[in-house]
């Protein structure tokens, strides 16, 4: 026992020291070579062993642990009073260690059961309420989380937990839609931002509680967001020792179809779909010129990621075709009519169903005077129209075609197609 309460001194002095964990480990270690069935020992270590990722090891060490627990009677000298409870929370540890397990790999189901079983050996486990509520939030269990979470946010030592009032927000904002739950969703965010300024992610979710409603604070709050990701993308490059102030990030977004694919590559960058959001809403507040960079910006990490990454990933190449769209719209609207034309031209080569293409297209050929050519677009589309493709409308191409065809003087074929 000695070597282990020595092992837990050196580890509580400072745990997120790497020479400091080391040194603990080996305490550890040679605590497990005296003796094995140390259920106390086996817990640091199988912790140890979850943090290198090494997770089969991890497993045996916990179900070692919880075997010599099964066996375990109390000495005959012992006078301790919580004997018994020290063992059910040694019990409710291995549980929750196994539950992490379950939880790092996804399997939800399985992470939930134990939990549940951590629970009911140490009801007060904060951890596993904590992580409990992770997976209920990511089993779309909103309510059950959101009373885990309350639970923990209501023990002294973790009232301000920044990671429990990060998740209550989150919840609160899959919510919004009833107005004391967006109001809420705010405050809390607001509360993780001053508990840690550099969480970006934190920005993004108060910009999109407000996208909608509220176009120019959503933008205020995406602009935040993305300074932080270039202010750590430049101290990445940099070597700055100021990346340690980026702990608590979010996993850093990507964008293929899988966000595990080439997480690397994609923490190189700026996700373009955010910085194609941002763009949007800096079109809307007539930005153009910083639109049209981030336009541009977004197009090159899409073509990078696309190269480097996966050239065949579907939504890459959404992504793309919907980031090539809005940057021909951008020189629509500075009267770049070429490169509007030649960009919306590649799109319809690319996707002969992009029904907004055609239209805009339409349009451009109607500001030059030529209506019969604006309608053979609008018939075009309305023939390579997709039904169920987001961006194929068709009730659109109807209007227009009948505007088109009121503006020609054919009145009985606009009546139509109206």
């Amino acid at each position: 026992m000695a070597l282990t309460a020595l092992g837990i001194i050196e580890i509580s002095s400072n745990i997120n020291d790497y020479e400091i964990r080391q040194n603990a480990m080996h305490y550890f270690e040679r605590a497990f070579q005296a003796n094995p069935r140390n259920p106390l020992c086996i817990s640091y270590l199988a912790e140890h062993y979850f943090a290198r990722q090494e997770y089969q090891l991890c497993g045996e060490l916990c179900d070692a642990g919880l075997q010599v627990l099964k066996n375990k009677t109390r000495p005959e000298r012992s006078d301790l009073p919580t004997y018994r409870l020290d063992i059910e929370h040694l019990r409710s540890n291995f549980y929750f260690i196994l539950g992490k397990l379950e939880h790092v790999q996804e399997r939800y189901e399985t992470a939930f059961q134990q939990y549940e079983e951590s629970l009911r050996h140490n009801a007060r486990n904060y951890q596993t309420l904590f992580c409990l509520a992770k997976v209920l939030f990511h089993m779309g269990n909103f309510k059950a989380a959101e009373t885990h979470l309350n639970t923990v946010l209501a023990c002294n030592r973790y009232k301000d937990s920044y990671e429990a009032i990060r998740l209550l927000a989150q919840i609160k904002a899959r919510q919004s839609r009833h107005p004391d739950n967006q109001a809420e969703a705010f405050k809390l965010f607001r509360h993780v931002l001053e508990l840690n300024p550099h969480d970006y992610d934190a920005n993004f979710e108060i910009s999109s509680l407000f996208e909608e409603t509220e176009p120019k604070r959503a933008l205020v709050y995406l602009e935040q967001g993305v300074s932080v990701m270039r202010e750590h993308l430049a101290s990445a490059k940099a070597g700055s020792d100021r990346q340690k102030a980026f702990k608590f990030m979010a996993r850093w977004p990507s964008s293929f179809e899988s966000p595990q694919a080439h997480q690397e590559l994609a923490q190189k960058m700026i996700p373009p779909e955010v910085l194609n959001n941002l763009a949007v809403l800096l079109t809307q507040e007539d930005r153009d010129a910083e639109a049209l960079q981030l336009y541009e910006e977004a197009r090159a990490n899409c073509e990078r990621l696309s190269a480097e990454g996966c050239s065949e990933d579907r939504r890459l190449k959404a992504l793309s075709i919907t980031i090539r769209f809005n940057l021909a719209c951008c020189h629509d609207k500075a009267s770049r009519i070429g490169e509007a034309s030649e960009m919306f031209k590649a799109i319809i080569n690319e996707v002969p169903s992009y029904t907004d293409a055609y239209m805009r297209l339409s349009n451009l050929a109607k500001k030059r005077g030529d209506s019969k050519r604006a309608l053979s677009l609008v018939e075009t589309g309305k023939a390579n129209h997709q039904k169920g493709e987001s961006h194929s409308l068709p009730t659109k191409l109807f209007c227009m075609q009948g505007r088109l065809l009121t503006d020609l003087g054919r009145l009985p074929e606009a009546y139509k197609e109206y």
